[in-house]
């Protein structure tokens, strides 16, 4: 995480480490009409030769201890998406295949995430679902 806690980049320099999770400051303001939340991130950094890539999530509360956590899915209480196109849900032992796959993300690129006010997830990339 850089000193500003505005961009992180992994301190792997092989590429082949898991971990980098990362967690926002705060709740995420719910801007929508129904009850809408939304983050997004700009892809600034890629490691080639990966079968996985970024993953995108929420938690209804911030985990106590943060020692166990490599990836998103190990998160309690989380939704996460991305990975090598599959997504976690808190009520579903099984990761869930899903259409999208972030491992051909490029260099400049914006990830969103939009949290309907029914709790569903869209990801949208460079602001189309």
């Amino acid at each position: 995480l850089s000193n500003s806690r505005l961009s992180c980049s992994s301190r792997d320099p092989v590429g082949k480490e898991l971990g980098g999770v990362v967690f926002g400051d705060g709740p995420l303001p719910c801007t929508g009409p129904d009850g809408e939340a939304y983050f997004e991130v700009v892809v600034e950094e890629l490691r080639q030769g990966n079968d996985d890539g970024l993953v995108l999530g929420v938690a209804s509360k911030r985990p106590q201890a943060m020692d166990d956590i490599l990836m998103g899915c190990d998160v309690k209480e989380a939704w996460s998406i991305g990975y090598n196109g599959c997504s976690f849900s808190p009520d579903v032992e099984e990761d869930i295949p899903v259409k999208w796959s972030p491992v051909n993300l490029k260099r400049g690129d914006h990830m969103g995430l939009l949290i309907q006010g029914d709790g569903s997830l869209i990801v949208l990339l460079n602001a189309s679902p």
